[in-house]
């Protein structure tokens, strides 16, 4: 039996309906151009895809190395800085995809002698594009790996190797990193203002110099990670506030986290093995919650600052020289909270000969409070053993 006409009309609207909205949804999708070195692709320079891609669309860099160079490159769009670019984005959220990090490389295998001091990766500024997505893919060898100044960008699955620094950040509205790999990389990330909103996961930083520069930057959040051979892992400048979850740091330098004047951390379940020092904060803040601290060889954690210093249920595995030094002498009285923490021995003569504060020195205005203390390690955290487990290939102890 035959349908009624309003039905018949409802059913074709709705097919109409259907075939709009499929039609939108390709749309917004955006078309996918691939680059590929043997010629198979619709490109083999990675820049011709940029230009002849649309705003949204996808463009899939298949394996091989990729080392033209766009010259003199107007970053900025105002004459104001000129750069040697192998990808300049000049598309707005344009998706860059590589077969993986082992197999899509931008850059040469070296860095050369004869590139300008501003010479990178993959440049990204607001003059040209808001926003960016890369993955699956290798920089190397370049001075910048990414200058990415746009509003927000998405990195994930990528490697960043030999590079003077891996990632420079001054995007404006967010910007994530995830299981990415930074090696050699030199600064890993510098973030500057207007940075703000930075999330780093799942990543690892091998044998760089420092895991990351923050200055004037808000909400930096790195969880998950894992840091190996840095000089001075974290360094928060100028008003930065940042959270570290799950970060293990090993064999590093100097200082495990440089809180500077303005700024503030906070450290949950965290391991900060060897180095000088592991902690250095003059900021505002410092928060650090069921985090150990193994074998610093000068000074575990430093302390100069009028305002809130807390520890709970951390662990302090002294290394040989002090383990808490506090010298703040500003103009009011300071209390460091370290109760309930563990320092590897059931000895209160002993803590507090580890512990350096205005019991010592009077001029000091800074105490620190550490009764009552664990006679167990509070902390449950992970082995090296697991943490090897995220770097790619693993790794002998």
């Amino acid at each position: 039996m035959r349908a009624p006409r309003q039905y018949r009309e409802i059913i074709v609207h709705r097919v109409f309906m259907s075939v709009m909205l499929l039609a939108i949804a390709v749309s917004v999708s955006g078309a996918t151009w691939h680059v590929a070195k043997d010629g198979t692709g619709d490109f083999s320079v990675i820049q011709d895809a940029v230009e002849a891609a649309s705003p949204g669309d996808t463009i899939w860099i298949h394996a091989g190395r990729y080392e033209e160079i766009v010259e003199d490159f107007d970053v900025w769009g105002n004459d104001t800085v000129r750069a040697n670019v192998h990808v300049a984005v000049t598309k707005d959220n344009l998706t860059f995809k590589g077969d993986g990090p082992e197999l899509t490389i931008i850059g040469p295998e070296t860095q050369p002698d004869d590139q300008p001091a501003n010479y990178m990766g993959i440049s990204a500024t607001n003059s040209y594009a808001s926003g960016v997505t890369v993955s699956d893919l290798a920089i190397e060898s370049a001075y910048y790996g990414m200058y990415l100044a746009c509003t927000s960008a998405t990195v994930s699955g990528s490697r960043f190797e030999g590079t003077d620094e891996g990632v420079r950040v001054q995007a404006s509205g967010s910007c994530a990193f995830d299981n990415c790999d930074f090696i050699e990389a030199g600064e890993s990330i510098g973030a500057y203002s207007p940075a703000c909103n930075l999330r780093i996961t799942n990543s690892r930083f091998t044998n760089c110099w420092t895991a990351g520069t923050y200055v004037t930057t808000e909400n930096v959040v790195l969880e998950d990670c894992a840091v190996v051979g840095a000089h001075t892992p974290f360094n928060f400048q100028q008003g930065t506030s940042a959270v570290l979850r799950r970060v293990e740091v090993r064999d590093y330098v100097t200082t495990g986290v440089y809180v500077a004047s303005g700024s503030s951390a906070e450290v949950f379940n965290c391991i900060f093995e060897g180095g000088m020092n592991g902690v250095g904060s003059n900021g505002e803040s410092f928060v650090c919650v069921g985090t150990a601290f193994l074998g610093q060889s000068n000074r575990t954690v430093t302390i100069n600052n009028g305002g809130d210093a807390r520890f709970e249920s951390c662990s302090f595995i002294n290394g040989g020289g002090l383990s808490v030094y506090c010298w703040y002498n500003g103009s009011q009285d300071c209390r460091v909270d370290m109760t309930n923490c563990y320092w590897g021995t059931d000895s209160e003569e002993q803590i507090a000969e580890w512990i350096h504060d205005s019991n010592d020195e009077p001029e000091f205005c800074c105490v620190v409070d550490f009764i009552p203390f664990q006679t167990g390690t509070p902390v449950e955290s992970r082995s090296w053993s697991s943490v090897k487990g995220l770097f790619k290939g693993g790794g002998e102890e």
